[in-house]
């Protein structure tokens, strides 16, 4: 089958209790994932907050600070979205998506 089925998610009540069913499938890896997916965005944010330009782990400081997502880029687990998924798509915007101009963007030379 290439197209799935539609589902209309029509108010407040029924959204609710779909988080709620969704909260039951949430496994161990998948708060770690978060987990470390958190932890790695707030300390790059201490370097950028501090103008560190450069930050250089090695792989037994990346493996201790990040393990899961370590063994994932060693192909040690595998990890992503399950196949059998829902997409929620939103019948208005919600502004989380930009369109860039190419002709007018400038062209930045990297070291």
């Amino acid at each position: 089958m290439i197209f799935r089925e539609l589902l209309i998610i029509k108010g407040k009540d029924y959204l609710e209790e779909v988080k709620a069913r969704v909260v039951e499938t949430i496994t161990p890896m998948d708060t770690g994932f978060q987990n470390e997916f958190d932890f790695r965005k707030d300390y790059l944010k201490l370097f950028a907050k501090y103008d560190v330009e450069e930050i250089l782990l090695n792989t037994s400081e990346y493996s201790k600070l990040f393990p899961l997502f370590y063994q994932f880029i060693s192909g040690k687990i595998s990890a992503g979205f399950p196949e059998l998924r829902h997409k929620y798509v939103c019948p208005e915007t919600m502004k989380t998506k930009y369109i860039l101009d190419i002709e007018k963007a400038s062209m930045v030379e990297l070291e």
